[in-house]
């Protein structure tokens, strides 16, 4: 089940609007799964124009699982996404949490930058997040917009012990 609410102006690089999901998983024999247990994802961002060349947008993320989930379906810290620096799976534990804010500025033509700050942290139970250290994440990007608002993107991620290069298709959220 997914409730959302969504008043982006332009889902591939949005400028403006705000972007709020809950989706609600439930994995259980009687529906075909080798194991039970549920799994709640909470996401928020927002996007706020400064000026005609510069947006800043920032993220909260959230993913908590109950029962008894298998290694691979386990929330994790680090993707293309979010917490860019750590490769995808490298943390990973039943309930996570992260944020980041990002500016991103265009500059001429089609040549634009970012640049963001961000943590996450991660717990066996939602009532220790938080407790445990948290992780950083800092970066910067180059953009190329391809056409009017899709832009391809190139960024370098740094965390605590790794980093790593990001190239895709549309903006990280």
């Amino acid at each position: 089940m997914t409730l959302a609410y969504d008043t982006r102006d332009f889902v591939s690089d949005p400028q403006s609007g705000q972007l709020m999901e809950l989706r609600y998983t439930q994995y259980s024999p009687d529906f075909g799964s080798d194991t039970r247990f549920n799994q709640v994802e909470s996401h928020y961002s927002s996007y706020y124009a400064l000026n005609l060349k510069t947006v800043l947008a920032w993220e909260w993320y959230g993913q908590f699982t109950q029962g008894c989930p298998p290694w691979n379906m386990l929330p994790e810290l680090g993707d293309s996404h979010r917490m860019r620096g750590y490769y995808q799976g490298r943390y990973r534990d039943r309930n996570v949490v992260s944020t980041q804010l990002e500016y991103r500025r265009q500059l001429d033509w089609r040549n634009g930058v970012v640049g963001w700050l961000g943590t996450g942290t991660m717990s066996p139970r939602p009532g220790e997040l938080g407790k445990s250290s948290w992780l950083p994440s800092v970066g910067t990007g180059y953009r190329f917009e391809f056409k009017p608002r899709m832009n391809v993107r190139l960024d370098y991620g740094v965390g605590k012990g790794s980093s790593g290069f990001y190239f895709q298709v549309g903006e990280a959220f």
